[in-house]
């Protein structure tokens, strides 16, 4: 695996994390009273 595809697979990790979280976050917030 060359130095650009493992940079691309980092960036695209971190942004499907992040928007996991905001996903389970607005989730939470819309079950909570």
């Amino acid at each position: 695996i060359t130095e650009p595809q493992r940079l691309g697979l980092a960036t695209a990790l971190e942004l499907n994390t992040t928007f996991l979280r905001k996903s389970l976050l607005a989730a939470l917030r819309h079950l909570a009273p």
